[in-house]
């Protein structure tokens, strides 16, 4: 089936409730194609209830296909999982779209504007700020975005005031591959988290490419700008750093840094950017 959306608007809608399982406030897409144009979700929910899930406050896509574009998510909201959206086995592309002040919060706390499972995701001018995932002080998983799974592709891209209270304060990538590519953006502000300020990536099968991008005054207990735990930086140019603490390297014998694999792991430090670069 398909859907085209043209010049809506969308708020307050919810599927919350006292029982059930609770998803896709606004939309759900099950093996499905939607196209969206000049549209936004504002305030739309999926409440956990009682012995509820509560994911995705927006729109749940399953083995679906989503393009969008000058689209707009804010203060939605989830009760577990993807404040705006959860994608299962989909393909997401945005242009000129904004996350602004979503929210994930109960049960496993992931993914504050869009938790991706098994999934692509392709966002071109975009902009995630203000989101959360969980209290965003102990708990909580990818302030603005939790991936699975998921190969990611960004460019012209700002993620700003996000905030998590465990694992990357903007992006989270979890522990089943997927390769992650950044172009022309920049973090900011992001906080929270105990791993990684801007980016945590926590699998040795990850790659992740970074090029023209700014990480600013985001802060972490490790990691302020990135946590890599043994995933594979593969390339890195033009990657400026500013008030960030530091990223966790091993320096090896060779005088080379390389991601540590693990928090602790022999010969592993906290390391300034204009020190150990790759």
């Amino acid at each position: 089936s398909s859907i085209t959306l043209d010049d809506v608007h969308l708020s307050a809608l919810s599927s919350g409730g006292s029982s059930g399982q609770h998803s896709g406030g606004a939309l759900t897409l099950v093996s499905s194609t939607a196209t969206m144009t000049d549209v936004d979700f504002t305030s739309c929910t999926a409440g956990y209830g009682d012995g509820g899930h509560g994911q995705a406050g927006a729109i749940m896509a399953s083995d679906s296909t989503i393009t969008a574009t000058n689209t707009h998510f804010s203060a939605c909201s989830a009760g577990n999982v993807g404040g705006a959206i959860v994608a299962n086995s989909s393909t997401l592309t945005f242009s000129d779209a904004t996350f602004q002040g979503n929210t994930a919060s109960g049960g496993t706390n992931q993914g504050g504007a869009i938790m991706a499972t098994s999934s692509t995701f392709d966002g071109t001018d975009i902009l995630f700020e203000d989101n959360q995932a969980g209290d965003g002080a102990s708990n909580g998983d990818g302030g603005a975005f939790y991936s699975s799974g998921t190969d990611m592709t960004f460019e012209n891209f700002v993620f700003r005031s996000n905030r998590a209270g465990y694992a990357g304060a903007a992006m989270h990538q979890g522990s089943t591959a997927c390769v992650l590519t950044l172009t022309n953006g920049s973090f900011a502000q992001n906080s929270g988290a105990v791993y990684g300020g801007g980016v945590a990536s926590w699998t040795s099968e990850n790659t992740l490419t970074v090029h023209d991008v700014d990480f600013a005054s985001n802060t972490a207990t490790y990691g302020a700008a990135m946590k890599v735990s043994s995933s594979e930086l593969s390339a890195m140019s033009a990657v400026r750093f500013n008030d960030n603490s530091a990223f966790y390297y091993d320096i090896h014998a060779d005088g080379t840094c390389r991601p540590t694999c693990t928090v602790g792991a022999p010969k592993g430090k906290y390391v300034d950017e204009d020190v150990c670069t790759k």
